[in-house]
């Protein structure tokens, strides 16, 4: 079970629009359907976004970390692995957009 200072650090991450109460907890993702492959690209790469706001909620930190993997290829692909990895799990829950393409 998730403590509640972790569901405070999530809620405060959230934007305004993006909220729903679900079970005494706020979501930033209600849902993983999306209208077209570059909704579902750009809902993957803030899947990954979120994921490293979520392990490391100081934007600090966070600014001091992205010079050190920004220059590394091993870091920027092992992102990119991430983002592809979210976005066959979007891809597969809009049935692969068949039915609007």
């Amino acid at each position: 079970m998730l403590g509640v200072s972790f569901r405070s650090r999530i809620n405060n991450h959230a934007k305004p629009h993006m909220k729903r109460k679900v079970d005494d907890m706020t979501t930033w993702l209600p849902t993983l359907k999306t209208a077209t492959p570059q909704e579902g690209y750009d809902l993957a790469v803030k899947m990954a976004r979120v994921a490293i706001k979520m392990a490391q909620p100081d934007a600090e930190v966070r600014d001091k970390l992205r010079a050190i993997y920004a220059e590394n290829a091993d870091a920027l692909i092992a992102s990119s692995q991430v983002v592809a990895t979210h976005f066959a799990t979007v891809a597969t829950a809009n049935d692969y957009w068949k039915d609007s393409l």
